[in-house]
């Protein structure tokens, strides 16, 4: 296994030929259709793992040799996905053959949606620090480069190791990450380092996983949001305002997260939502005082993704959260019977208390 670095091979470093050949497998007609299918099957066929282009311009045959030294490839298979933020910028992350217990969210399309919004609000534009709680694979800090200060943090060592090994691939050594669980709050240094107005921006659109009783593990690490789905989303959101609270810095914080939330049908086009709800209450905790809070609905995007894709109407009605316990990649073929009728018993006490839909949006606000 070779350390990525910057040193160059015969005029070009091994980041200038990693970023090019993975160029050309992203571009190629074999990725392409892998992308669009078998990405879908996982660990289920041999398609699972995607193949390499037989064809290698003459300028990339080091480049090749590179990614088995690097580990990206083995027996002419990629064992890393590799995705695209915007028009051009590639990263690196899990695939779906992945235990989910370890993987590493292995789609680009919720983090591009939280950092558009960001940007539509002039978040971006005027923060100086950005805060990421949740990284993943570091989609935020790639995609955010113009922002001055970026920090990143997850509690799975495995996807603070696909954000650094991305950072590296974009010229980012300075971006700064570190293990850590957000329900601990961020590390303190942050609270005496923060100058600046901040963009605290994640991607948390963890969703609702019942669970038995004596179930400690979870079975999805990227995903898991508890028995209501806003488990993560609220810790994040209540680091947030510990942070504004304790640090000594004054400036405004900008948060920006995306996650599902329950809600209440109150007329047409019109809903009342549990995250702002309780959202609020930790902001009266903090006794603080937020602008513009909300949860905002993204209406034009799908949510609730089964087997790879979101097909969902957004908001959608809780009784189809049992679409979950058919996702290949989540739960055994022996254990779906059990999980559809949890699923089942949380949609009607959802019911009970009133939610009637599930959303996909932003918590946002500035405090």
């Amino acid at each position: 296994m070779h350390y990525l670095d910057g040193s160059a091979n015969e005029g070009r470093s091994d980041v200038e030929l990693l970023l090019s050949y993975l160029a050309h497998v992203y571009e190629s007609s074999r990725y392409k259709s892998w992308l669009k299918d078998d990405q879908y099957w996982g660990r289920k066929k041999l398609e699972g793992y995607p193949r390499l282009p037989d064809a290698v311009p003459p300028s990339l045959r080091d480049s090749k040799h590179l990614l088995d030294n690097y580990g990206l490839t083995a027996n002419g298979r990629l064992q890393v996905k590799i995705d695209k933020i915007g028009e051009s910028r590639l990263h690196l992350t899990d695939g779906l053959w992945v235990d989910p217990r370890l993987r590493v969210y292995p789609f680009s399309d919720e983090s591009e949606a939280v950092c558009t919004y960001a940007r539509d609000r002039g978040f971006v534009q005027r923060s100086e620090w950005m805060i990421d709680p949740a990284c993943g694979c570091g989609h935020h800090g790639i995609d955010l480069f113009d922002i001055p200060m970026r920090v990143s943090m997850d509690i799975n060592l495995r996807a603070i190791g696909f954000a650094r090994f991305n950072a590296l691939l974009h010229g980012q050594e300075k971006h700064l990450l570190t293990v850590n669980d957000i329900r601990d709050g961020v590390p303190k240094e942050l609270e005496s380092a923060r100058r600046g107005e901040t963009l605290y921006i994640a991607n948390m659109p963890f969703g609702i996983f019942p669970k038995e009783d004596n179930e400690r593990v979870s079975r999805t690490i990227a995903q898991d949001g508890g028995d209501r789905g806003i488990s993560l989303t609220l810790a994040a959101f209540r680091a947030a305002c510990a942070l504004r609270s304790s640090g000594s810095d004054s400036s405004p914080i900008n948060v920006c997260i995306l996650s599902y939330s329950l809600g209440k049908s109150q007329s047409e086009n019109k809903y009342s939502w549990e995250l702002k709800t309780r959202a609020e209450k930790i902001l009266s905790e903090f006794s603080l005082t937020a602008k513009e809070l909300d949860f905002e609905l993204l209406k034009e995007r799908k949510l609730w993704r089964v087997n790879g894709k979101k097909e969902q109407d957004n908001p959608m009605p809780v009784s189809s959260l049992e679409k979950k316990a058919d996702c290949i990649h989540t739960y055994q073929e022996d254990e779906r019977e059990t999980r559809s009728r949890q699923y089942r018993e949380r949609s009607r006490q959802f019911e009970r208390e009133g939610f009637d839909i599930l959303g996909y949006g932003v918590l946002s606000c500035v405090i």
